[in-house]
């Protein structure tokens, strides 16, 4: 499970909204969770700014950022983890991948997406940023009240387009569903969601059809051979063969009361995950759902 979980923290109540999420996590592993701030000016101004700034006056947004992460590691919910506290100045979305690296984190957690996410980082460009060009999965929020109480079911939809790359996104999906599964390991489910391109013109039966079904049986059989006895998670998995992807997936997770939403964007062209199909952006219009995703980098540090 996850050990070391990084949450960037703006000040506002928004992005302090993934913390509790991340207590959890942290606490179904007895991890530590490492609370970020990162003081940060507007990209382009940046270099002309610090060089200007009074030392007292650094030093002063320093000691306010130190106490306000220290107030943050106080509250209740992270009352049993274990928490590191860092403020950083610079540019937010490379601080945070800084940091992720430098603290070896294994997941990010953040809210972001949400026009008012990350606000005072510019809104959604920072989430993007360390989603997609880290080498740590991430779990962005956009209703942190979505993943479901403590004891009760969890479900993960993890998305499948016929490449390895897109598998990268099932063992973190794993990861995740145990962690919200608690320490009673209650039972979970991965459901594994083919979204792999189909023919506008196809008959409703074609050989692909069969391949795509022995592709997702193998998967499972694969899956379920490696799961643990002390905790036999359930994998099922569907074929959505529809024009609109993201909003037949979000479909897909509503009707099956998905927790939360896997998916690996890679650089194969001609497949829907491809990173320049913006998948993940449409995808997040039709649900607000969490999304755990994982970036190219991070399947090529665990390959």
């Amino acid at each position: 499970m996850y050990q070391r979980i990084l949450t960037p923290l703006d000040g506002s109540a928004y992005a302090e909204a993934a913390l509790p999420v991340a207590a959890r996590i942290a606490q179904a592993s007895h991890g530590t969770v490492v609370l970020l701030h990162v003081l940060s000016s507007p990209r382009e101004l940046l270099p002309y700014v610090l060089p200007m700034m009074e030392p007292s006056t650094l030093t002063a947004d320093v000691e306010a950022a130190s106490a306000y992460l220290e107030a943050a590691s106080g509250r209740a919910d992270l009352a049993e983890v274990t928490t590191i506290t860092e403020v950083r100045s610079g540019l937010a979305g490379s601080t945070i991948l800084d940091v992720a690296a430098q603290q070896k984190a294994d997941l990010v957690v953040l809210a972001a997406h949400a026009h008012t996410g990350l606000a005072r980082w510019a809104p959604g460009k920072v989430a993007e940023h360390v989603e997609h060009h880290g080498a740590t999965p991430v779990l962005s929020l956009t209703d942190a009240d979505a993943l479901p109480a403590e004891g009760k079911p969890a479900q993960g939809l993890a998305l499948l387009d016929g490449t390895e790359e897109a598998e990268a996104a099932i063992a973190p999906a794993i990861q995740l569903l145990e962690a919200l599964s608690g320490p009673e390991h209650a039972s979970a489910t991965l459901r594994l969601a083919w979204i792999g391109a189909f023919a506008p013109d196809a008959p409703s039966h074609h050989p692909a059809d069969d391949n795509v079904a022995l592709y997702l049986r193998a998967v499972e059989e694969r899956l379920h051979s490696e799961a643990s006895a002390n905790w036999p998670f359930t994998v099922t998995s569907e074929v959505i063969a529809e024009q609109d992807l993201p909003q037949a997936v979000a479909e897909l997770a509503s009707q099956k009361q998905a927790t939360f939403l896997a998916l690996a964007p890679h650089g194969k062209r001609g497949y829907p995950l491809h990173t320049s199909a913006d998948f993940d952006v449409r995808l997040r219009g039709a649900t607000a759902l969490p999304l755990l995703i994982v970036p190219r980098n991070a399947a090529r540090v665990n390959a």
